[in-house]
């Protein structure tokens, strides 16, 4: 069953009516019941949160956790990949971090209009008085949108999405963040609709570790 898991790949809403099995995965992969699938997931007490990602094959659906906050760390291939791709177009200095904000198309969340304070760039002038990083607007591509035409930030494409294919393996909601330290490879970020107080926290909490 755990192989099973990871060959689904379409994106679903699960049909309460449907005669197909559901099985249920924690964020590790590891099948678990309803009942432990529903608990985790409407646990707010250990601070940890989770999104309910729905899929689907021909014989049964998936109910996996995912973790909104996730935490790892890249190889060194895979990190001079992603930072060539981040700099291809758009080439900046060397510094202590990357952060990079990505835009993952047209959903519920989002009309392709790009309000909200994580589009203003006041947090992030004050944040470089503390830390020296570089941030990146990535957006995934979508034929129905302009993103050169808008002035608010330096969007620029996901080539070959590496972004997408390193961090965010399913859809989230809105846009996401992510924030590496470029010396030891670790990353953490937030995955889902979010606001300028996620990014200042996150790299508050991530330069102390």
């Amino acid at each position: 069953m755990k192989n099973y898991f990871f060959a689904l790949t379409s994106l679903i809403t699960v049909s309460a009516y449907s005669q197909k099995p559901i099985y249920y995965f924690d964020e590790n992969d590891i099948e678990i019941s309803e009942k432990i699938y529903l608990e985790k997931y409407r646990n707010r007490e250990d601070s940890i949160y989770y999104h309910s990602i729905s899929l689907e094959n021909d014989t049964c659906f998936v109910q996996k956790l995912v973790n909104k906050e996730p935490k790892g760390r890249l190889s060194k291939k895979a990190f001079d990949v992603l930072i060539s791709s981040l700099n291809k177009s758009n080439p900046k200095p060397k510094a202590k971090y990357t952060v990079i904000q990505y835009y993952p198309g047209k959903d519920r969340c989002n009309g392709g209009k790009f309000y909200g304070n994580r589009f203003d760039k006041g947090y992030l002038r004050k944040l470089k008085k503390e830390f020296s990083f570089n941030n990146y607007w990535v957006y995934k591509f979508d034929e129905s949108m302009d993103f050169s035409s808008n002035s608010r930030v330096n969007w620029q494409l996901d080539e070959n999405r590496t972004v997408e294919r390193l961090f965010f393996k399913y859809h989230y909601p809105c846009s996401s963040f992510i924030i590496l330290d470029n010396e030891s490879k670790n990353y953490i970020g937030w995955l889902g609709e979010y606001g300028d107080s996620n990014v200042t926290g996150a790299l508050n909490k991530f330069a102390q570790k």
